[in-house]
């Protein structure tokens, strides 16, 4: 059972069994941890390591993750949603379900990830690499995708626009 609590310090304390406990903080060594379920919205764990913790089911709304190592992470059905998570490592993460709408994902190295039913809407995938990743039933409407390695390796800049072309379609419409 994952339990939350507030330390001497005012930190957000994470008991994660017997895996040990992390303190909720930027650059926190989190590794391994179990904090399924746990209510992580607006966490600061921007640069923190987070391999192999579970996360599944938590929320995350808001939080930031900005270049943190959530290498083969667990975070099926995790709430992610405008959380910044530029520059994370998710290499083979787990993010089945995960609703990541209008999440900030530039230069996310999502490889081998599953994102199946993952919610992208809105999310911002500049420059991620998503090669081999599995996105099946994902949904990427409204996303930005713009130099972004898809998961046939292929790139794509389905949605990129330059501050050039909007000028010139406003000199057109004048």
């Amino acid at each position: 059972m994952t339990t939350t609590s507030i330390n001497e310090e005012g930190q957000t304390v994470v008991d994660g069994g017997a895996a040990a406990e992390c303190v909720v903080e930027p650059l926190a060594d989190c590794a391994g941890v179990q904090m399924k379920f746990s209510n992580l919205a607006g966490a600061q764990l921007a640069g923190a390591n987070l391999y192999r913790a579970r996360l599944d089911a938590s929320d995350l709304t808001g939080a930031n993750l900005m270049g943190a190592s959530l290498y083969y992470a667990g975070m099926t059905g995790a709430v992610m949603t405008a959380a910044n998570l530029r520059g994370a490592k998710l290499v083979n993460a787990d993010l089945t379900g995960a609703d990541l709408s209008s999440a900030v994902l530039v230069s996310v190295d999502l490889t081998e990830a599953s994102l199946v039913n993952a919610n992208l809407t809105g999310a911002d995938l500049t420059n991620a690499i998503m090669a081999n990743a599995d996105l099946t039933g994902a949904v990427l409407e409204g996303a930005t995708i713009c130099n972004t390695v898809m998961e046939s390796g292929a790139i794509s800049n389905d949605s990129c626009s330059t501050s050039s072309e909007t000028s010139e379609d406003e000199e057109s419409e004048e």
